[in-house]
């Protein structure tokens, strides 16, 4: 059979430019510039980073499946970098940093904003850039000396440089009152031992932000600083890849051992003992931004679902036009549900018209009346 009413639909029939769920009534509260920016970004999104998702993705996924240590480290973070790159050259890394930096200066909404839309676009390499931008360099650009965000912001925006958070450890996670990974000062060196775990990006990173007890007795927000700790630093182990925490074809995990990691006291991050409030101005901006990107992401599959209802045929209909279809799609978003399902049109060679609507959306319960 060649009629195209019975053709399995997959992704190449999925036409609808990225971002059509998105009107006016839900960026109402952004300014011209702001909404400029929207626009700007997604159309840099669909049209340079969409593309390409799809085969970084299998990429990614067979790298992992075939490679380990560092032949797998180094492909990965090529295609990280890669990515990077790609942003900076568009002015898409800079929003949080200043001019001064490398970087816009646009600020945090901005940033919002931007993650929404690449997220939307499902490049596997956007968690690296979320995670290297915004977890593992923010607490540089707020509390790092000058020669610090000299050193590290400007290679990070251009990609460079890549960086990741170092928390959570086997009997931590947000609870940092049980952090057990400790800094000790011998003369003008801090020497770090312990352990972290379920470090996202960590694997490819070239520095890690870490958090580490400096002060043993006290309260743990009154004894934890931060540090910049190289990678390649002696010491420093990938123990091990955690793929099984993470998808087959995004990026990477990581369980990192240090021991007896010997850094200069001027990798110190911000006032001595003072890492938990560096700990939280980060969370305060990682949280936000990471809605945004999850608001992205959502965003992408309400949009696909959507359109692949309205093209998939069953009984002479999209499988929208039946009653259970509409629910699931349309309680997350009801005015672009109705927007998707006014597009469809019976097929020329269809003698079946357009089933009627009912107050309830369902073509049935139109006949019953």
């Amino acid at each position: 059979m060649s009629d195209d009413r019975f053709k399995a639909i997959g992704m190449g029939d999925i036409t609808m430019p990225g971002g059509w769920s998105v009107n006016d009534g839900q960026t109402f509260l952004y300014t011209d510039a702001e909404r400029e920016i929207m626009h700007q970004s997604r159309a840099f999104a669909q049209r340079e980073i969409l593309p390409l998702a799809a085969a970084a993705h299998a990429q990614v996924k067979e790298i992992k499946t075939r490679h380990d240590g560092k032949v797998r480290r180094e492909k990965l973070r090529a295609i990280a970098r890669d990515y990077l790159r790609l942003l900076g050259e568009a002015g898409l890394t800079g929003a949080l940093f200043p001019e001064e930096y490398g970087g816009n200066g646009r600020g945090v909404l901005a940033e919002c904003i931007i993650d929404e839309e690449l997220a939307a676009a499902g490049h596997p390499g956007d968690t690296i850039r979320s995670v290297s931008l915004t977890l593992g360099t923010i607490s540089i650009l707020r509390y790092g000396t000058p020669e610090q965000k000299k050193r590290h912001i400007p290679p990070r925006l251009r990609g460079d440089e890549l960086a990741a958070l170092a928390i959570t450890e086997p009997q931590i996670g947000s609870d940092t009152s049980r952090m057990q990974t400790k800094a000790v000062l011998k003369g003008d060196r801090w020497v770090i031992n312990g352990q972290k775990r379920f470090i996202t990006g960590g694997g490819l990173a070239d520095y890690l932000t870490l958090f580490a007890i400096t002060e043993e007795g006290a309260h743990p927000h009154k004894g934890m600083s931060t540090f910049i700790v190289p990678m390649d630093h002696p010491g420093v182990t990938i123990q091990r890849q955690l793929d099984e925490v993470i998808m087959a074809d995004w990026m990477d995990n990581a369980w990192i051992d240090f021991k007896d990691v010997d850094i200069p006291r001027d990798n110190l991050l911000g006032p001595l003992n003072g890492g938990y409030h560096v700990l939280m101005d980060e969370l305060d901006t990682e949280r936000v931004t990471y809605c945004m990107a999850a608001l992205g992401s959502a965003r992408r599959a309400l949009e696909i679902a959507a359109e692949y209802s309205t093209k998939r045929i069953q009984f002479k209909q999209p499988i929208a036009m039946f009653s259970s279809s509409p629910s699931p799609c349309s309680k997350v978003c009801p005015s672009s549900w109705r927007r998707c399902t006014r597009r469809w049109t019976p097929p020329a060679s269809s003698s079946t018209a357009p089933p009627r609507w009912s107050r309830r959306g369902s073509p049935h319960s139109a006949s019953r009346r």
